[in-house]
């Protein structure tokens, strides 16, 4: 499930809606990690212990994400500061809720939508490709028409064949009105369902945008929802936060702001703060 998330947007409708990413509840600080953090010298192991399957995300690929997410803070400080050990301390578990089911929902109305916009852009590019030959042959069936009517009347054998092209013409265009109403139609429903996704993805109560949790300084980590964006790695950065001896900070632009509603993918002045200070506490 670990993937770029695709942001739809909508052919006349824009696409508004967005995944509120925040984090859990910080609890009473853990001695027992906050020792072995030992002044960031000596990396903090955790082990992943449960994978939900109804994630549908491997083991290996949340281990992948985990590592990743690391680094919002071990890059900044050059040290490293938590590292994936089997049998590690911290304890991390996938666990799977209803708001896994909503974020589900609306990653096959994404699906849906990018499927629907491929389909568009291929009959729009059938539309341009018959429009300007049917034009064409349109003009010169005009002229040739507007020629006899000009000499009084085409011959019998040209009347004919000006009949069988008005015949043709008319059929191909058709073909074209068709095409063009199965187009606009398709344009009707990707945009209803833009809102309809839309709705789907509007942040929920607190308590579903509790999508992770740790207590500072603790010994074990959840997750409840993946989003398949970036999003999640700022998300498991926040639990990490906690680990390594972080509480909540107020900025909008803080990883251990309580309440995250944008994708974050570095850690801000605040937050290294707040590191630092947990470091030298350890």
């Amino acid at each position: 499930r670990v993937s770029g998330q695709r942001a739809a947007t909508a052919l006349l409708a824009g696409l508004a809606g967005s995944c509120a990413v925040a984090a859990g509840a910080a609890g009473v600080a853990g001695a027992a990690n906050q020792a072995r953090l030992d002044r960031c010298v000596t990396p903090l192991t955790y082990d992943v212990v449960s994978v939900d399957p109804r994630h549908h995300l491997t083991r290996a690929a949340f281990v992948a994400l985990l590592q990743r997410s690391e680094r919002i803070w071990e890059a900044p400080l050059g040290r490293d500061l938590l590292r994936y050990a089997p049998g590690g301390t911290t304890k991390v578990s996938l666990a799977f809720d209803r708001r896994q089911v909503q974020e589900n929902r609306v990653e096959a109305a994404d699906a849906a939508i990018e499927r629907a916009r491929a389909e568009l852009a291929s009959l729009k590019a059938e539309l341009r490709r018959r429009s300007a030959p049917l034009d064409a042959r349109k003009r010169r069936y005009a002229a040739k028409v507007a020629y006899w009517n000009g000499q009084g009347g085409a011959p019998a054998g040209v009347g004919d064949i000006l009949r069988a092209e008005q015949t043709a013409i008319n059929a191909l265009v058709k073909e074209f009105n068709t095409l063009t109403h199965d187009y606009n139609a398709l344009v009707a429903r990707f945009n209803r369902n833009v809102v309809a996704r839309n709705a789907l993805a509007q942040p929920r109560t607190t308590d579903d945008e509790v999508l992770g949790k740790a207590e500072v300084g603790g010994g074990a980590v959840w997750i409840y929802v993946l989003t398949g964006t970036v999003k999640d790695d700022a998300l498991i950065a926040h639990e990490f936060g906690h680990i390594l001896g972080i509480g909540h900070l107020p900025g909008p632009d803080d990883v251990m702001n309580a309440k995250r509603v944008k994708t974050l993918t570095r850690a801000s002045a605040a937050d290294l703060a707040a590191l630092r200070v947990a470091c030298a506490a350890g």
